[in-house]
């Protein structure tokens, strides 16, 4: 290989453009890459910021959703309880109507068995003194 005046021009060109690049334009190529890897660092950070934030507040949601479901589950027994209860007082106090009324009833039939039995007495007694005054002909 033969060194010449052409090999030395290009490597003094080589030299200058090499000293040129590295003040004007390398540094400005560093800074915006940097820069570039700064703002995806930090997009990086601030997504996995944002991912935990949203994780917490999912876990948070759970948490008072279960607390909710548990109220609601509460509330529901109770209601139904009361529920029962009313029930019960109505049935007892339809039940308690109902033997006042059926007692009522009782004391009236009784009662009209009572007069019913009287006058078929007094009916018999006196049917009986009829039939004693036809068959005999005169009165007992």
């Amino acid at each position: 290989m033969e060194l010449n005046a052409t090999f030395l021009l290009q490597l003094f060109t080589f030299l200058i453009l090499l000293a040129f690049f590295s003040k004007v334009l390398f540094p400005p190529m560093l800074r915006l890459f940097e820069e570039r890897e700064r703002r995806i660092d930090g997009a990086a950070k601030e997504a996995s910021r944002l991912a935990q934030k949203a994780d917490q507040a999912a876990s948070t949601i759970d948490v008072k959703m279960a607390e909710a479901s548990a109220d609601a589950r509460q509330v529901l027994s109770e209601l139904r309880a009361q529920g029962q209860k009313r029930e019960q007082e109505l049935i007892d106090k339809a039940r308690g109507e109902a033997r006042a009324t059926l007692e009522k009833a009782r004391q009236d039939l009784a009662a009209t068995t009572e007069t019913v039995r009287s006058n078929l007495s007094a009916d018999a007694d006196k049917l009986a003194g009829d039939i004693v005054e036809k068959i005999i002909g005169r009165a007992a």
